[in-house]
């Protein structure tokens, strides 16, 4: 950024907008403290977009969080100053890549703060960078009112939309296992983007991870005073929520199908909430059909792998075998499949079979370093999806 530009910036600030001529002093003073603010925020987005990402980062995670809210409102505020921003031209203009470069930076600030179990920091940023993304969205349709010949020149798309910001995080968040936070942010997504399929798919599976989540964490024992008053035991309280969760997730899915029929990944994790919700008829449907859609390899894989699951669940064992040994084909490093053929060999009396299916099987990564076993990181495997994501829009605010 320019001194010229800064200076203007803050001399926005300072002076009193045309309906506001009898501004006290004190507030002239807060105006102008509020525009030295955005001032040298303006300066770390400068240096975010100019692709030192880390380094702009490291700058906003040193500011307070008070601080960065005051910047935040500032940026927007200026926007929205009368006179003071030509969306089409003139020196006042904030663009709209500016606001969206500000949206990542404090995306990349609340995730770097995951990474160090900083949750105030985490739910701080995430918040500024949400209600950024908000803020801008709303003034760009604004910008667009129908009939407004003056307004054509706004017309052109923001570098980031609500779908992709809350596509990407909610999957990097759900990867880095805040699940709440997921959830949360995905449920709040689909009050503007209730007819997406992609991120109908993407809220169940926040709820689907939950209830995973869930049915591995041992209930916490009763209080004996809880108890003499007829509380609810925990161990129900948890059932009962894993329950909700993954009736939840079947109907985010199944509307997500209604809405895009040939996502098979929303396909495929109805198939594994209908299997836990112990419909083994229904779930065999859906990844049958899951299956008959051609599905990437690591999709396939898993759908084999939950149909080999049911299957040995209902003591078909030779179906079982056979779905294990198609899993193995897909991804022949597995452990997951490999693991559960031998089992099924086994309790058919097949021992001979089952052994040769295990070698080398120790001298494998632990199940958290084996990235090419699917099983592993089928709760968070959007984190991948939700990165490149990021690292896209990221692409798309860098100035040439």
């Amino acid at each position: 950024m320019t001194d010229r530009r800064l200076a203007l910036l803050l001399l926005a600030f300072a002076l009193p907008a045309a309906s506001s001529r009898a501004q006290t002093a004190p507030a002239r003073l807060q105006a102008l403290l509020e525009g030295q603010k955005l001032g040298a925020y303006l300066q770390i987005v400068s240096v975010y977009r100019s692709g030192r990402f880390d380094e702009a980062t490291d700058a906003v995670l040193g500011w307070t969080p008070r601080d960065v809210e005051r910047a935040a409102r500032a940026l927007t505020d200026l926007a929205r100053r009368p006179g003071l921003v030509d969306c089409r031209s003139g020196p006042w203009e904030v663009e709209i890549a500016d606001g969206s470069a500000a949206v990542l930076l404090e995306t990349d600030a609340a995730l770097r703060a995951s990474a160090r179990h900083d949750k105030a920091a985490l739910s701080v940023h995430l918040a500024i960078g949400q209600w950024l993304l908000e803020r801008l969205a709303e003034e760009n349709g604004a910008r667009r009112s129908p009939g407004d010949a003056a307004a054509q020149g706004c017309q052109r798309p923001p570098p980031v939309t609500r779908l992709e910001w809350y596509l990407a995080t909610t999957q990097v968040l759900q990867g880095d296992w805040e699940l709440i936070l997921a959830d949360r942010l995905a449920s709040y997504a689909l009050k503007h983007l209730p007819a997406d399929a992609r991120m109908l798919s993407a809220t169940g599976a926040a709820k689907e991870a939950l209830a995973l989540d869930l049915a591995h964490s041992p209930p916490q024992p009763q209080d004996p005073r809880s108890a003499a008053l007829g509380r609810t035991p925990p161990v129900m309280m948890r059932d009962r929520l894993l329950a909700r969760n993954l009736r939840e997730a079947e109907a985010l899915f199944r509307e997500a199908l209604v809405r895009e029929p040939a996502l098979l990944e929303a396909r495929l994790h109805l198939g594994r909430v209908l299997s836990i919700l112990d419909r083994p008829a229904d779930a065999r449907v859906e990844l049958q059909a899951c299956l008959d859609g051609a599905p990437a390899a690591e999709e396939r894989y898993l759908a084999h792998l939950f149909l080999a699951r049911i299957d040995e669940q209902d003591g078909q064992l030779d179906t079982a075998a056979d779905n294990y040994r198609a899993a193995i084909q897909v991804v022949p490093t597995c452990q997951a499949a490999r693991l559960g053929l031998a089992r099924v060999l086994e309790r058919g009396g097949d021992l001979a079979s089952g052994a040769p299916t295990l070698d080398g099987f120790l001298d494998q990564p632990w199940p958290r370093d084996n990235m090419d076993e699917p099983w592993w990181v089928y709760s968070f495997a959007g984190f991948r999806q939700g990165s490149q994501r990021l690292d896209e829009l990221r692409r798309r605010v860098v100035k040439p």
